[in-house]
């Protein structure tokens, strides 16, 4: 017997609600559950979903696969911002996961689209680490839990062990990473622990090891506030421009700098661009391009 999603339990709600008719409905006949596990904090389901011109109607088992994740931490505008975001990087040129947002089990999920194929595998950036401290997963797991990782998991020792892993292809690999930091400083997203970023892999050794397409960006200016709360200070400017500033100034990655303490977002993009590390600067300069930008705020407008 095919299993559907249930309502997952919320813990706030950001007050906004949306027509149902802009988001689309999973209809029973065109989506299951399975059961393979899908591990985070979000309570996350593991489905297939049918989509024209993916696979016939008639043979579920071959549909994508969808990791179906609810924002109950602020529901629904922590999906509504993950979809945003995803777009946002999209327009940039980033590689982002395929996403959307859909409505099952009585409640708005964000959709982000299985993106491994067969014999493929997502070798976790912790699990990179790990490989560089002696295979040492538990050290790994501690430098994360103690909250010591901006200062033990440098974007230099990050290359090194990027290196340590995938000698002949670090160069392209750790350019992406940085496209992915510079991403999140822009955006403001402050939980890219080595769990939400990798490198895939073929398992049998055929394939060119390349660094994921970014996924779980659920985390940017506003995500946890209620709608009162923004249209108040919608209407006041100068409160308005404290609050974004004070965000960009907290706003700080997990992956720091060799001899900086507590570094923030806008220092670490300093720091890449005075070295060129990893990524040029005239690169970083593309990337934030003013027709990009411009493109940007058409999207959000």
């Amino acid at each position: 017997m095919k299993k559907y999603l249930q309502p997952d339990k919320i813990e706030n709600y950001s007050g906004f609600r949306a027509g149902l008719g802009k988001i689309e409905i999973l209809k029973k006949h065109q989506y299951y559950v399975t059961d393979q596990p899908v591990s985070g904090d979000a309570p996350k389901k593991f489905i297939k979903h049918y989509e024209y011109g993916e696979a016939a109607k008639r043979h579920p088992n071959k549909w994508p696969a969808f990791i179906a994740k609810t924002g109950h931490k602020w529901y629904p505008i922590e999906s509504i911002t993950e979809y945003l975001l995803n777009r946002l990087g999209e327009t940039l040129g980033i590689r982002m996961a395929a996403s959307k947002l859909a409505y099952g089990g009585s409640q708005i999920r964000f959709l982000s689209k299985y993106f491994l194929a067969p014999d493929q595998s997502l070798v976790h950036g912790a699990q990179i680490y790990a490989g560089y401290f002696g295979d040492d997963q538990d050290f790994v797991e501690e430098i994360e839990k103690n909250k010591l990782a901006k200062e033990l998991l440098t974007l230099q020792i990050t290359q090194k062990a990027i290196l340590k892993f995938f000698p002949i292809h670090a160069h392209q690999i750790l350019e992406d990473l940085i496209k992915m930091l510079l991403f999140d400083a822009w955006v403001g997203n402050n939980d890219r622990h080595f769990y939400n970023w990798g490198v895939i892999t073929d398992v049998k050794g055929r394939q060119t090891p390349y660094f994921s397409p970014v996924y779980d960006t659920a985390r940017g200016l506003f995500w946890n506030y209620q709608e009162q709360k923004i249209v108040s200070l919608s209407k006041n400017s100068k409160e308005l421009e404290a609050q974004i500033k004070k965000y960009i100034t907290g706003s700080s990655p997990k992956i720091g700098w060799d001899s900086e303490v507590d570094i923030n977002h806008i220092r670490l993009v300093e720091q890449i661009a005075k070295y060129n590390f990893g990524l040029k600067r005239e690169s970083i300069h593309d990337l934030f391009s003013d027709d990009n930008l411009r493109k940007c705020e058409a999207l959000i407008s």
